[in-house]
């Protein structure tokens, strides 16, 4: 009886792994080319072009950093991280990013209004990001923090305070626009545009 107990475990561990197995890697996402680089959209509404690659629909759907192989892509550099910024009088703009510090938090404050901005602590006593002008972007690595901030045109204070939560590897953005404030959390989609 005990040999029979001991043979139909054994049996379930040599055949229960398989679909196991194929279930975890469901799971995941895959992994990223060694060459890939990091584009995420924001504030693009028409098909547009970035490094030769025609993205329109699904690619600019969602301020989520999408995989492009850089290799053979003129200006694309392996690792780096890059936005699409939409809006502009003439088409797209691509702002290469700071390198990020894993360790760290990257935020960036984009700017789609006519005005010169700053990000600042909530009562206005200091700069998180310095000025940053019209249709530009402003970028500040931080350590891991909570506080209230708010986004301010000279004196006054654009839309309501934001409170922040922020963990190492976030690259949280604060995008501006004449609407208002709009905090996003951008996320990685592995499947490559190219």
């Amino acid at each position: 009886m005990m040999r029979h107990l001991f043979v139909l475990i054994l049996l379930s561990f040599s055949f229960g792994g398989v679909p196991v197995s194929a279930q975890e890697e469901a799971l995941y996402d895959a992994p990223v080319p060694d060459d890939a680089a990091f584009v995420r959209f924001i504030g693009v509404d028409a098909p547009t072009t970035v490094f030769g690659i025609d993205v329109s629909g699904d690619g600019l759907s969602s301020p989520a950093y999408r995989v492009v192989r850089a290799t053979g892509l003129d200006g694309a550099e392996a690792g780096a991280s890059y936005t699409v910024l939409g809006g502009q009088p003439d088409g797209t703009t691509l702002f290469q990013e700071p390198a990020r510090d894993p360790a760290r938090v990257m935020l960036a404050l984009v700017n789609l209004t006519n005005a010169d901005i700053t990000l600042k602590t909530a009562d206005g006593s200091i700069d998180i990001i310095g000025a940053t002008g019209p249709r530009q972007m402003g970028f500040r690595e931080i350590n891991p923090v909570q506080v209230p901030v708010a986004v301010h045109a000279g004196d006054a204070q654009l839309g309501d305070v934001i409170p922040l939560s922020l963990r190492r590897g976030q690259n949280p953005a604060l995008v501006v626009t004449v609407d208002g404030v709009e905090l996003i959390q951008s996320e990685l989609i592995s499947e490559p545009l190219n």
